[in-house]
């Protein structure tokens, strides 16, 4: 589950101390999105996350969190897009690939989906954490059902 709030630990600034525009950023950011973020919330939450990457351009918790807002308003290239960095730093994030995995699902791209759930059940922080039960009974069950499509057999045959 993506927590869209943000603290600077997640934006990975080390010892540094934020700079007025970084943190007036951070501030708008949170506010809007504790402001019982809604639709009519959207572009400015958006704006605040662009200034953000623009100051923090590899953050991966930047990233995730506009990709969940663009999944949110039904944008699934832009959140693919934005996940691509976050997968490219680190090909084993959880909630990316679960995202890009509910996007596959929603966009009927049953290979993509094929490849990102094998990927997720064979990562401990997954498959091993009790928080992630629901997520494992759904990938699952989206596997079941392209492979039922597919008329594949349940457990793919090694050659």
């Amino acid at each position: 589950m993506i927590v869209m709030m943000l603290s600077p630990s997640d934006l990975s600034l080390g010892e540094r101390a934020l700079s007025l525009e970084e943190h007036e950023a951070l501030v708008d950011y949170n506010l809007w999105i504790d402001s019982n973020y809604s639709d009519r919330h959207e572009i400015d939450v958006e704006k605040a996350l662009d200034v953000l990457l623009l100051l923090f351009p590899q953050n991966q918790a930047l990233f995730l969190r506009r990709a969940q807002i663009y999944f949110e308003q039904d944008k699934f290239v832009l959140a693919c897009a934005d996940l691509t960095p976050v997968l490219l730093q680190n090909p084993d994030h959880v909630d990316a690939l679960m995202l890009r995995v509910t996007i596959a699902h929603k966009t009927q791209q049953d290979e993509a989906l094929l490849a990102d759930v094998h990927r997720l059940l064979t990562l401990q922080p997954f498959i091993s954490n009790p928080d992630m039960f629901d997520e494992q009974i759904r990938v699952r069950s989206w596997r079941s059902d392209v492979y039922i499509k597919q008329n594949l057999p349940a457990y793919p045959v090694a050659t």
